[in-house]
């Protein structure tokens, strides 16, 4: 039983990590984060885990519905926390930004070093992602019929 105790502590300060705040940032033309991402329901860890998938380090919600992700922020400055006063829709976030303005946090995601993360690239990356899936299905099929 103890162990169980310590997995579960390493899993849940991961998953705090992963979604760290970094501070209320201004939006502008063309927006600071670029991707925008559509979610049914968007929270802080929804809208960080879906920039994540897309390989992207940043996520910022904004005006408490809208979600988007990007590798580099701050580029129309921070702004005071009370530009980032919307309410969220799970209860338990609390920065979740304004008009115009994103609450940015940190997905969890670092490319390894040298890498640099670009639009094209992260289309090619979300593009190659069913195929992959599709042949490691394929592989597991395989190797379930030996």
């Amino acid at each position: 039983m103890r162990g169980t105790g310590i997995i579960l502590l390493v899993f849940l300060a991961s998953c705090v990590i992963c979604q760290e705040y970094v501070g209320c940032y201004k939006d502008s033309d063309p927006r600071d984060l670029p991707q925008r991402v559509h979610n049914r329901e968007v929270t802080v860890g929804t809208c960080a885990k879906s920039c994540k998938k897309l390989f992207y380090r940043y996520a910022g919600l904004q005006f408490s519905y809208l979600c988007f992700c990007g590798n580099k922020r701050g580029r129309y400055g921070q702004l005071p926390e009370w530009k980032c006063s919307s309410e969220c829709s799970n209860k338990n976030d609390t920065h979740c930004g304004g008009y115009w303005s994103n609450s940015i946090y940190r997905t969890g995601y670092d490319p390894p070093g040298g890498v640099k993360i670009t639009p094209l690239l992260t289309k090619a990356l979300t593009d190659l992602k069913p195929h992959v899936t599709k042949h490691k299905e394929h592989k597991a099929a395989k190797k379930a019929k030996q």
